[in-house]
């Protein structure tokens, strides 16, 4: 995967950094269309470091030396102290679709603990933009809105022991999900907590990306 570091700019209103990832095949098919991985990290990323970032979720997937057939986008929080700004994120896709080759039936969103939360109210405001949501240990669950997103393909992990972030936080949400007809899958991390035990189980197995590239948005 090429591995391109993004500064803000100004000039499209796009006030935060990021890491964009293109697969190889990328500049050898001219005309092919790839699907986009958004990927949100936690509060762990400590001093916005590019560095840390890269040990994070899919980041640390692609460090490993594996490929994905399609595009990923990896914003850096500048606010530790604060919350995902959703509209900032909206930018950063609205402008990688516009200069690359985006299928934009294939989006996807993926985040952890505080970007969790981000992930689950981005596919709540933007119910039709979306092909796939994977949380894992998301900081909030808004699950009264679940009504929004019943055909969304879902996947949710959690960790049995967060005491950070409760299981029933994602439960109540996967519980509403399955009551309006939803697919939605849930894995329990056993022995995880708020930590890499539960987050290893979410984003570096290649089982979770197949399901990833495997949604279409009709």
């Amino acid at each position: 995967m090429k591995e391109i570091i993004c500064k803000r700019d100004e000039h499209n209103s796009i006030d935060i950094d990021y890491l964009i990832y293109k697969p190889d095949s990328y500049e050898k098919n001219s005309e092919d269309r790839y699907p986009l991985i958004v990927f949100l990290h936690g509060g762990s990323v400590e001093e916005n470091a590019f560095e840390t970032l890269k040990e994070n979720g899919v980041n640390q997937y692609l460090a490993s030396g594996n490929e994905l057939e399609s595009v990923v986008i990896c914003p850096l929080h500048h606010y530790p102290e604060k919350f995902w700004n959703e509209q900032t994120v909206m930018s950063i896709i609205k402008s990688a679709i516009s200069s690359n080759r985006i299928d934009v039936h294939q989006i996807n969103i993926m985040g952890v603990s505080r970007g969790g939360y981000a992930a689950w109210r981005l596919a709540i405001e933007h119910p039709d933009f979306w092909s796939s949501c994977v949380v894992a240990g998301g900081a909030s669950a808004p699950f009264v809105y679940a009504f929004r997103i019943p055909t969304l393909p879902v996947w949710a992990f959690h960790g049995a022991k967060d005491e950070i972030v409760p299981i029933s936080v994602t439960e109540n949400m996967v519980k509403q999900l399955k009551s309006l007809g939803s697919h939605v899958k849930f894995t329990v991390v056993p022995k995880g907590g708020h930590d890499s035990i539960c987050w290893d189980e979410a984003f570096l197995d290649p089982s979770v990306y197949e399901w990833i590239l495997q949604q279409r948005r009709s």
